[in-house]
Parts: structure tokens; sequence; C-alpha cells
């Protein structure tokens, strides 16, 4: 699917500017609408290194009500984490109804190295 992709596409800043101003307006309007409906939401930051998913990351932390997201850094799993089920961490940060959980990066920096080595298998990988 990425091979579809065209990387020579260029936004320039004066341009980038203009379009985000009325996506960051719209984002709040999400937000405020999915705490009156009480719906959950997760979203997951996923990029290359050194991609802007820091960047990204900070422009929607200013757009975003603090009281109603919260923000959960992947780290290396604890010993704790090794006596759970496979991704046990990552499913006890889904975040409650109205409230946004963002993951920078997701659970694929997880699965997809373990599938690569061989250290999970496939069936774990959907738990």
């Amino acid at each position: 699917m990425l091979e579809t992709v065209d990387l020579s596409v260029k936004l320039d800043k004066q341009t980038y500017k203009q379009q985000v101003e009325p996506l960051k307006l719209k984002l709040d309007a999400l937000q405020r609408t999915v705490q009156e409906k009480q719906l959950p939401v997760v979203l997951l930051l996923e990029g290359w290194d050194a991609a802007g998913k820091g960047e990204v990351l900070s422009g929607l932390l200013s757009t975003l009500d603090p009281r109603n997201f919260k923000t959960i850094v992947s780290k290396q799993p604890t010993a704790e984490d090794a006596r759970k089920p496979f991704l046990w961490r990552h499913w006890a940060s889904i975040p409650r109804a109205g409230r946004f959980s963002i993951y920078a990066p997701g659970w694929y920096c997880e699965i997809i190295p373990g599938r690569w080595h061989g250290t999970i298998k496939q069936n774990e990988a959907y738990l």
C-alpha cells in the first residue's frame, strides 16, 4: 500500500497554516461532540522515525481541551507487564466514555517488530 503514496508531494508553510486552522476548529468541535455523546476515542500516531509525530502531537494537544484526553507514550514493557497478557498495558489505558486517549506511538511498534523477529506468534498479535 505504501508503494502507491506519492512522497514527492509538498505543502508550503503558508498553505499549511491556511488549511490547518479550520481543521483545528473542527477538531475542537469533534471533541465536544465526543464528550456530549459519551464516546471513547482512541487516536494512534504512527510514523517513521523523524517523521514529525512529535510536532503533530504538539499541534493536537494545543487544540484539545486537556480535561478530556490523556497522552500515552509507549515505553519498554516492565517486568510486571511481562506477567500479563500481550498488550495488556495498552488495553488498560483505553479511554472511558467521553474521553480521548492519544497513543504516540501506538501498539504497532510492538507488534510489527515482534512478528518480524518471530518473538510473538500471529495469534498473539490479535489478542
